[in-house]
Formats: structure tokens, sequence, C-alpha cells
């Protein structure tokens, strides 16, 4: 489910930027693009569509990214590196955003400017091996204020799908956050 502080955020930033035609145009298409694929997870999943190529969602991770961009200007940086058949992997919906989503408020949080966030994603011997680091450093989840409630549901959601066969991993040290997801690929032809 898309995060609707995105959608206010968005908003507010195409009011900031509302003089200079080409960022209202950047972030207004961005936007309409991610919630198109957000529109179509949704009912995808009412369908029970249960996988799409892992490049559908960067693409739309793309768009998130770019909107990040224009709102928080040179305080963000960010780069994905996907490989070919990492791309065309079949991956459950919303398997990255929610990690994405975490970078950038967490990264916020605890680090300094800019916030740099990394999307990789390759297939290592029938594994897909995903990785979303973040420029600042871990903070324990307190289940009182929604911490850590993505990440223990999607662990979750990959066991129910994967059993063992999938893993999330966090690895950090004082100055990055790494969150690191392996599942079995399974290319489209």
């Amino acid at each position: 489910q898309m995060n609707p502080h995105f959608l206010f955020n968005a908003l507010t930033t195409i009011m900031a930027v509302r003089r200079d035609e080409a960022k209202v145009e950047l972030v207004t298409q961005s936007l309409a693009d991610y919630l198109r694929f957000s529109l179509q997870q949704e009912q995808q999943e009412q369908n029970e569509v249960a996988a799409h190529p892992l490049g559908d969602e960067i693409t739309a991770l793309e768009n998130y990214l770019r909107v990040e961009k224009v709102r928080f200007s040179d305080d963000l940086e960010w780069s994905i590196d996907a490989e070919a058949d990492a791309l065309r992997t079949l991956v459950p919906s919303a398997l990255v955003q929610p990690l994405l989503e975490n970078a950038i408020k967490y990264g916020q949080e605890t680090g300094p400017r800019p916030l740099r966030v990394s999307i990789t994603a390759k297939v290592v011997q029938g594994h897909l091996e995903i990785e979303v680091c973040n420029s600042g450093y871990w903070v324990e989840g307190d289940r009182t204020h929604s911490g850590g409630v993505g990440l223990s549901n999607l662990r979750r959601r990959l066991e129910l799908i994967y059993g063992h066969a999938a893993s999330l991993d966090i690895r950090h040290n004082p100055s990055t956050v790494a969150v690191c997801v392996s599942l079995p690929a399974r290319l489209v032809q």
C-alpha cells in the first residue's frame, strides 16, 4: 500500500515548484506513473496475480525517487543498479517499495545530508539478490510507533511464499544501513 504521506508530500512539492514548469511536469508525470503502478498492483492482488517482473517495480520506484529528488533537491542522492536478469525475475507485489520508503524515512532521520540511497539487484546462483542501502545508522524498531512492522510483514510474506528459500537480512555499520532480500529467481520468458 502506498504511504499517504508520500502523496501529500508530492502535492506539496508541486505547489512549492509551481513556477518551474519543467519541475511541475516532472513531478506530475512521475507521480501519475507511480500511482498507475500502485493501482495495477492493487488490481493484481484482487485478481490473485501473485507476481510481476522486478523491472516493473524498479520503473515505478524510479518515478517515486524522481518525485522525492525534486522534494529534497540536493539533500537526496539515489542510484539504481539492476542487472537484466534481475529485472526479468518475478517478484511478489511491493517487494522493494517498503524497503525504499524505510531507507528514505530513517536515513533522513539518522544521517547527514545528503541522504544517499541505492538499490542493487542481481541474480546469483539461481537467487535474486536485492539490496536497498541508505546512509545513516540503524535504529531498533519501536513497535509502539510502527517501526519494524514493515520489515517483519515483508519477512513473513517471503516466508509464506518461499518458505526457507528466501531471506531478509539487515546489515548496518555506523554510517550505512542495508536491507538485503534473497529469493529464488524465476525469470519471465
